[in-house]
């Protein structure tokens, strides 16, 4: 389980995996380059789908090679940070805009628009699903554009 928050700076994600039975840490968001500069991957859902997400934007995003995963009951949240901000694609290849906007996805993401809105930064809003959703934990990752991940 995941929950993924972007405060329109900083996107901050937990780090628990699960297979059901057991736990452990993990990185959910990936920095990647392409002609257009530095960008941060990231999903909540399956993580089959969204591997399979990663490989289709990374080689091109063409619409025509959209995974069929996304379009079944398996699909993920899965979300692009690039320098004009966040995109979040679910069933089709034409992505959602969020740009700078304040968001949240994922198991606990209630928490986090809660924790945001009384003024808390992504990573915050992030410890504070940990602290009480049962589908999240194991410490705090941050991804900044022109940086790398800082872990809680």
């Amino acid at each position: 389980m995941t929950v993924i928050v972007w405060d329109g700076e900083t996107l901050a994600t937990d780090g628990a995996a699960t297979d059901g039975a057991c736990q452990w840490e993990t990185e959910k968001a990936w920095y990647a380059h392409n002609a257009f500069g530095q960008y941060i991957i990231s999903g909540a859902g399956p993580l089959q789908t969204i591997l399979q997400m990663r490989q289709w934007y990374i080689s091109g995003a063409h619409p025509d090679e959209f995974p069929e995963a996304q379009t079944t009951l398996a699909f993920c949240q899965f979300v692009v940070v690039n320098s004009d901000g966040l995109r979040r694609w679910e069933q089709g290849a034409i992505p959602i805009e969020h740009q700078r906007l304040k968001c949240a996805f994922g198991e606990g993401k209630e928490f986090a628009y809660g924790a945001m809105a009384m003024g808390a930064t992504a990573a915050q809003a992030v410890e504070v699903a940990n602290k009480f959703s049962p589908h999240c934990g194991l410490g705090v990752h941050e991804y900044r554009l022109g940086g790398t991940s800082c872990d809680r």
